[in-house]
């Protein structure tokens, strides 16, 4: 009688994805993995321990809104899923080996600052994001740069500086810096206690021409000065000898006057975003006159030169840094990485047929357009954004419903 042998069991080995980023591109595809890859583990490397809805913060700067509603442990989107598919890393990419497919992590603890990792992966996502140029200089609340105990810090220090203000200047008229306008005009500009001063490089609103005329209008309504065709260059460091009220001023240097200084209580800077990838070798990197530059990315926004590597959001910045690139971009990757670890063919990135873009100018307007060509009705941006800055769509990065979203602002 012949004896059958026992059939071995089908034993995959678990695979490993690595997600530098725990941001809107980084926690998108660390919820997708987790709900559609099987036998898999996802580490999610976060510089930060919480995801930050930045997208928010000229609510706070206004005293319009308390900090703690912009920070949620990024533990408690994880939590949802089983315990052994899934881990937090808090800590900073010092450097990625794509060919030996292993990235190097300075993890922060309190025990041991300088804690020094190596991850190796499978997958690897790129989406470190971006930070603000001016970040060592203004330590301005844009980006989630540094802790969550400092970013609260920097929220409530910069509201408290507004609230005692009385001259406040802002760089930039971008969609952060005319939001941020909008916010600190709808807030104070009518009370005649506070001068607020907008400063344009262009001749133009930088928001898109199709609205730019009707946002200046509605900045205008709410006491916003705006300053066309000037930005600043400069800021002059001032002797401790000076009298104190000289002192007490923050002073510019504007690219319109040789002679005179520009004096200011407060001064934010909202121009110059550089994407977080100085830890990847600069034969992966976009060539460029500045040191810091975006990831180079194919079709299917994988990394060029590699096979398992992919990057998305800011940190690539193609066609430009956005919420709704970013999204987008993020479901892409997603869904390469899956069929990637199931041995199947990527897809390509699809721009963005309908790239819509708003506004919020303070609580109750807001300007839009769909390809910078045709308008978005203003209602429609109050209802979706204006309200709340997207405050709404935060508890869909935490309960994983981001996933199945439609693309919309």
């Amino acid at each position: 009688m012949a004896i059958m042998a026992e059939a071995a069991p089908n034993i995959t080995e678990r695979k490993t994805v690595v997600i530098l980023g725990g941001s809107f591109a980084g926690l998108h595809v660390a919820h997708f993995l987790l709900k559609k890859a099987k036998n898999v583990k996802v580490i999610v490397v976060s510089k930060n321990s919480h995801f930050y809805w930045n997208l928010a913060s000229p609510l706070v700067i206004a005293g319009q809104l308390d900090p703690d509603r912009l920070l949620v442990p990024i533990q408690a989107a994880l939590i949802r899923y089983p315990a052994d598919k899934w881990e937090l890393v808090v800590g900073v990419a010092s450097g990625v080996h794509f060919a030996e497919k292993r990235v190097n992590v300075a993890v922060r603890t309190n025990n041991n600052p300088d804690l020094l990792r190596t991850l190796s992966y499978d997958q690897l996502v790129i989406a470190t994001g971006a930070r603000l140029v001016y970040d060592a200089v203004v330590r301005a609340p844009w980006k989630a740069v540094s802790t969550a105990e400092d970013l609260r810090e920097r929220l409530r220090a910069f509201a408290a500086a507004v609230a005692e203000a009385r001259h406040i200047t802002i760089c930039g008229a971008g969609g952060t810096g005319v939001e941020l306008a909008g916010e600190l005009g709808a807030a104070y500009g009518g009370s005649g206690d506070k001068e607020i001063h907008l400063m344009c490089r262009g001749n133009k609103l930088g928001i898109g021409d199709t609205v730019a005329l009707a946002a200046a209008r509605e900045l205008e309504r709410l006491g916003v000065k705006i300053h066309y065709n000037t930005c600043v260059t400069g800021v002059m460091f001032i002797s401790p000898l000076a009298p104190q009220e000289v002192q007490n001023k923050q002073h510019l240097v504007l690219n319109n006057s040789e002679d005179e200084l520009w004096q200011t209580d407060l001064y934010f800077p909202t121009t110059g975003l550089e994407p977080n990838t100085e830890f990847i070798p600069e034969q992966y990197l976009v060539e460029a006159d500045f040191d810091l530059r975006p990831v180079k990315v194919d079709r299917f926004l994988r990394v060029q030169e590699t096979t398992d590597a992919w990057a998305c959001g800011d940190v690539v910045s193609q066609p430009r840094a956005s919420y709704r690139v970013t999204k987008s971009q993020a479901n892409t990757v997603a869904r390469n990485v899956l069929a990637a670890l199931d041995g199947k063919k990527p897809t390509p990135w699809e721009k963005l047929k309908w790239d819509v873009f708003a506004c919020a100018i303070g609580p109750d307007s807001g300007v839009g357009h769909i390809n910078d060509k045709y308008p978005v009705p203003s209602f429609l941006v109050r209802r979706k954004k204006s309200r709340d800055l997207g405050m709404r769509k935060m508890k869909k990065y935490i309960d994983g419903s981001v996933t199945e979203d439609w693309i919309w602002f």
